[in-house]
């Protein structure tokens, strides 16, 4: 009962907010609060993940490279927290982000990044169910025009 109290606290945050904020100082202290979460929450993280997803990768695209950089990096990190996997709808995002002919390479790059910790790491069903998709987005990835991303990709 105490923790999904404290989940519920947590999600009325507005660390969303400060993870796509302009400041690179709000958006650090963000991600590292974001990060600090997963690692002491584990798997039961998933629900944050899903919220805050969209805001990292949003992030990694940005024209400052250390924002842009803190946004790819939380994404490998946050993955790596979870042992047993998050919800599948998070693969399903990082594939089909992944995936799109119109994604800029840097959010590319941290899906890729993303999926390659859940592949290596995550034990469970939810991985197996997301196979497909995240075998096309790789080989998309793998495929890419951007050297970054066909690096991340293999």
């Amino acid at each position: 009962e105490y923790r999904e109290a404290m989940i519920k606290g947590f999600k009325q945050l507005p660390i969303g907010a400060q993870i796509e904020d302009l400041r690179s100082q709000i958006t650090a202290q963000a991600c590292k609060t974001a990060l600090t979460l997963a690692s002491s929450l584990g798997d039961s993280f998933s629900p944050f993940m899903e919220l805050w997803l969209p805001s990292l990768l949003s992030l990694s695209i940005s024209g400052v490279r250390l924002m842009s950089l803190q946004g790819h990096n939380s994404v490998k990190r946050m993955m790596n927290c979870a042992h047993n996997g998050y919800h599948p709808r998070v693969l399903t995002t990082l594939s089909t982000q992944a995936s799109k002919s119109k994604a800029h390479p840097m959010q590319q790059r941290a899906c890729v990044a993303g999926l390659a910790v859940a592949c290596r790491g995550w034990r469970g069903a939810g991985v197996e169910r997301a196979a497909g998709s995240v075998e096309a987005a790789v080989k998309k990835a793998a495929a890419a025009k951007d050297p970054s991303v066909r690096e991340e990709a293999r």
